[in-house]
């Protein structure tokens, strides 16, 4: 589990950018190995930062801290936001 759990839901660092918060979606196992975040959708997630990212036309931050954070919530399967 390379990502947080904040406030704001968990911290997904694991897509590259630093801004990645996710509300729901995904769930926090606990395994032999320590805890581990199983994600629902993995691919629906990646296309709808993707989506949004195109659509906001923000710089992109692969690392260091950014003042602004996004958060998603997957919609279900074949909803078109």
């Amino acid at each position: 589990m390379r990502g947080d759990m904040t406030n704001d839901g968990y911290h997904y660092r694991e897509c590259g950018l630093e801004s990645i918060h996710l509300l729901n979606g995904f769930e926090v196992k606990e395994t032999d190995y320590g805890k581990v975040v199983a994600i629902h959708n993995l691919d629906g997630l990646h296309r709808a930062i993707g989506t949004h990212l195109v659509r906001e036309k923000k710089n992109l931050s692969g690392g260091g801290s950014t003042s602004r954070h996004e958060r998603f919530t997957p919609q279900p399967a074949g909803r078109q936001d």
